[in-house]
């Protein structure tokens, strides 16, 4: 069957599991639109990196919504007198959830249901910008609820190149991860932690990492979230590395899609 198969079956038959839980959307404030813009830090061995990361997000239907993002990003890598700034890399990903929980709150995760992502190789890698190679993510993920507003998100999700500048660019992982989040409804916030495992097809060794979550949302529409994410990374390329911290400032709009419309 395959390990991609595999995702896809586990994930079809995890998300059918708690077909009765409650949308998300009576929990905070849905719209069908979502724009953010976020700014992440990156400090590595190898040098730090600024990431302005515009992001826009539909609400198809509650069951189908996709995004687009692509960044402008200043380098600074080790050993260089001058710095590097310019565009990055570009992301688009497709979600589908069977049990039509999906609008464009910035709280909805992008792992929940079945997700599919594609990264196009639109920044510079000669000055450090981007990574010059194709990559496919395949991914799913469910949301357990428990008393008290605790919420589980088991996921799993596997990355790969299909098309490579270099061999050395080569890239194969699974990654393993439980997100652990508490919801505070009444003040429209959350708080999250999320341990990952990581496996490297390519060096076939595994790595582990975590990142603490903070969020909130009004009801105007407005958001705001912060994340602190520390890895061990086996062989870090581009934005993958130790330390990565992400600001995030979000605005969603428009009424929020009903049913599979």
């Amino acid at each position: 069957m395959g390990l991609v198969g595999l995702i896809w079956a586990a994930a079809a038959v995890a998300v059918a599991d708690d077909s009765d839980m409650a949308e998300l959307a009576n929990l905070f404030p849905a719209g069908r639109h979502l724009l953010e813009v976020s700014y992440t830090h990156v400090d590595t061995e190898f040098g730090d990196r600024d990431i302005w990361l515009p992001r826009y997000t539909r609400a198809i239907s509650t069951n189908l919504r996709a995004s687009a993002s692509v960044g402008y990003v200043i380098a600074d890598p080790v050993g260089v007198s001058s710095r590097e700034g310019g565009v990055t890399d570009s992301v688009v990903l497709l979600q589908y959830d069977p049990t039509a929980r999906l609008t464009a709150n910035a709280f909805v995760p992008d792992t929940l249901g079945i997700a599919e992502g594609l990264q196009l190789p639109t920044g510079d890698a000669a000055r450090g910008l981007g990574e010059d190679l194709w990559a496919m993510s395949l991914g799913g993920g469910w949301l357990l609820d428990f008393p008290l507003d605790f919420w589980l998100l088991p996921s799993i999700q596997h990355e790969w190149t299909f098309s490579e500048g270099s061999p050395d660019d080569e890239r194969e992982r699974t990654d393993l991860g439980l997100g652990l989040y508490w919801l505070f409804a009444p003040v429209k916030s959350w708080l999250g932690f999320e341990p990952t495992v990581a496996y490297d097809h390519v060096v076939e060794d595994s790595t582990f990492g975590w990142s603490l979550v903070l969020g909130k949302v009004w009801a105007n529409g407005w958001g705001l979230d912060a994340r602190w994410t520390k890895s061990d990374r086996l062989q870090p390329r581009g934005a993958r590395d130790d330390t990565i911290l992400v600001l995030s400032v979000s605005y969603q709009f428009g009424q929020p899609p009903r049913g599979n419309q």
